[in-house]
């Protein structure tokens, strides 16, 4: 019986801890309203509704400038806000305050149809 309660004890403590590590936003369905670049290189897509990353709630999303994959999903942005389809968009940092991308798989962003 002690063992059992153990183990039991166990896996609460982890069910915890697995859902306090877990961060990010939701897997949010917005248009874009307009891409660009500052002049240091970082991408910034303004969205038609707020990204609720914890702690950088903003209608934007900010990519570091030299992140591996800007190019590619700064041209996702530009086709989304050329024929009007939304993107989904995960998030799961903040870049200067701002909603962001790392370099994890965790946090995506991709055209719907």
């Amino acid at each position: 019986m002690n063992r059992r309660f153990s183990l039991q004890a166990l896996f609460l403590v982890l069910a915890f801890v697995a859902a306090g590590n877990a961060s990010g936003s939701s897997n949010i369905l917005v248009h874009v309203t307009f891409v660009g670049l500052y002049g240091d290189g970082e991408l910034f897509i303004r969205t038609s509704d707020t990204i609720d990353e914890p702690g950088c709630e903003r209608p934007r999303i900010a990519i570091a400038p030299n992140h591996p994959t800007k190019e590619a999903w700064m041209s996702i942005a530009m086709m989304a806000l050329a024929t009007g389809k939304p993107i989904r968009v995960k998030t799961n940092s903040c870049w200067s305050g701002r909603p962001s991308i790392d370099e994890s798989r965790s946090g995506w962003l991709y055209i719907e149809n």
